[in-house]
């Protein structure tokens, strides 16, 4: 095993090929790369003294860095707190080291981790490349994309922020969003479970393989580009594409689910022209100008008080769904 070092803005810590690296933050920008060997290595570009932002665990098999907490509270996102700027950090891991990350704002890039990996972020953007293994993601309203080179198992939920994932092959993808849109570049094969929760976030897959999409939505669209056969039944469309596949289970209010050709080179706006024949507004029910307004009004206020209870967790996607359900058939 490699010497543990410490030179102030530096620090090297042998965890073993599969040790744990555990980063908390609330702010900055964080490049983690992973390496062969068994040392975890922090450099804080700025040249601040880790020990002064951080603290730091040291133990067999492990590295943790935890923002310092002053006047009882984790530091701010606030620079001045900081003293100095927020940091920017250079962290090197063993590639198949399990890695955690928890920030408020922090810019997060990874390249060549092949481990367990679980990101947390409030609004920081998540950039994952040359990446594979088991990762978890809980984002609000941070971007996600992952660039993968091998077979990923991917789960987790977000908010507003955009999710797009290019991968080999996925043997699970198991995510929830409230508003944010997803693009699935990927081979859906294994285990699983497959399976997309939104309340409005439209979906595109590209289709890499034979998949069964099984779809329960009030007023989204189903769609694809490629050959396909439809099936229905109330309450629920089902597009299957090949012969045989994993069935992929999408659950939504108003958001689409669209399957595009491999290798499309399309930019996908997501706007409502990428999906024909959406659903318009219904028809005003029979009453004067001031009724008719007034009770869509109504409608309007108690779909906003599901979405917001959905947001604040109060409620599952599920209950959520089903209350909205409720209002469109009222």
């Amino acid at each position: 095993m490699s010497a543990q070092t410490n030179t102030g803005a530096e620090l090297s810590h042998p965890i073993g090929a599969k040790g744990r690296f555990t980063l908390r933050l609330p702010s900055g920008d964080v490049q983690i790369t992973g390496t062969d060997g068994d040392v975890a290595r922090v450099r804080e570009l700025n040249g601040r003294d880790l020990s002064d932002r951080f603290e730091i665990g040291l133990a067999s098999g492990s590295l943790e860095l935890v923002a310092r907490k002053r006047f009882g509270f984790t530091i701010s996102i606030d620079n001045h707190q900081w003293g100095g700027g927020s940091p920017e950090l250079e962290i090197e891991v063993p590639a198949y080291a399990t890695v955690v990350v928890d920030t408020a704002s922090a810019d997060v890039e990874t390249s060549g981790l092949r481990g367990s990996q679980r990101y947390r972020t409030a609004s920081g953007n998540l950039s994952l490349v040359q990446s594979a293994g088991v990762l978890e993601i809980d984002a609000v309203s941070g971007d996600v994309e992952i660039d993968a080179t091998g077979v990923l198992d991917l789960g987790g939920k977000t908010i507003s922020g955009e999710v797009r994932v290019r991968a080999p092959r996925v043997t699970r993808f198991d995510m929830a969003t409230t508003s944010g849109d997803m693009h699935i570049d990927a081979e859906l094969k294994g285990g699983g479970p497959f399976a997309i929760k939104t309340i409005s976030g439209d979906v595109t897959l590209v289709a890499r393989g034979d998949i069964q999409v099984e779809a329960q939505t009030i007023t989204g669209d189903l769609n694809s580009e490629v050959d396909h056969r439809r099936e229905s039944s109330p309450g629920r469309k089902r597009l299957v594409l090949g012969r045989s596949g994993p069935v992929l289970a999408f659950k939504s209010v108003s958001g689409d689910f669209q399957v595009v050709e491999a290798r499309d080179r399309k930019v996908m706006d997501m706007t409502d022209t990428d999906f024909p024949g959406r659903p318009g507004d219904p028809e005003p029910t029979p009453g004067s100008p001031a009724a008719d307004l007034a009770a869509t009004a109504d409608a309007e206020a108690k779909r906003l008080d599901v979405l917001r209870a959905l947001e604040r967790g109060e409620i599952d996607i599920d209950v959520a769904t089903q209350r909205l359900a409720a209002l469109e058939e009222a």
